[in-house]
């Protein structure tokens, strides 16, 4: 199951504290504002348990649109003329029907949504623009707190490599166990069975 936005902040706030690092960088509103096309002050508001005014659909996807193409100019020092000109080229619409686009006063379909997610580069697709300004922060601040938790490692080859058991993977490994390894495995994997399953089921 997904972690709510809250869930995924309480995560980074422990990641934050346990490792030491800097909450003023992996929790920038500016630089999150940029990476999810949202303002900084709606940014700022759910960083702070606000709702983000989610506003409707057309209001997030041209808002989000409109922010993209002011961070695309800033980045590159391209002019409007010329930005224009090349995404009317990917989405083979005109020139006047893209500036509308990318100026926010046109919401544009789903498949035009499709062709700016592709030239944009954006993560999500269609989603980048659709979601909420929760889902879409959640899903930015997910993308960072897999950079630095701990990822869970599997339990059965925990319990494997505990009891010395480190070729138990044919797959990986290409040998054949030996056997006190297959011996090990059965008692590992008949205790956790007695473990877990009811007396009438236990092997």
């Amino acid at each position: 199951m997904e972690s709510t936005l809250h869930e995924t902040l309480s995560r980074l706030e422990r990641c934050i504290t346990e490792q030491g690092l800097s909450r003023s960088e992996l929790l920038n509103p500016a630089i999150l504002a940029e990476r999810t096309a949202l303002s900084e002050a709606v940014v700022l508001d759910l960083l702070q348990g606000g709702d983000g005014t989610p506003g409707g659909i057309e209001q997030r996807v041209t808002s989000r649109v409109r922010a993209l193409t002011a961070a695309h100019l800033k980045r590159t020092g391209q002019r409007m003329t010329d930005l224009v000109s090349d995404v009317a080229r990917h989405l083979e619409v005109s020139p006047r029907w893209t500036r509308m686009l990318l100026t926010g006063e046109k919401m544009p379909n789903v498949a035009l949504l499709h062709h700016l997610a592709s030239y944009f580069n954006v993560a999500g697709g269609e989603a980048f623009f659709t979601a909420s300004p929760t889902d879409a922060l959640n899903r930015e601040l997910t993308t960072i707190l897999l950079q630095y938790e701990p990822q869970e490692q599997d339990p059965l080859k925990a319990l494997l490599a505990k009891h010395g058991v480190v070729a138990a993977d044919l797959r990986l490994h290409g040998g054949p166990l030996s056997p006190a390894q297959l011996e090990q495995i059965d008692q590992i994997v008949g205790n956790v069975l007695r473990t877990i399953l009811p007396l009438g089921d236990q092997p």
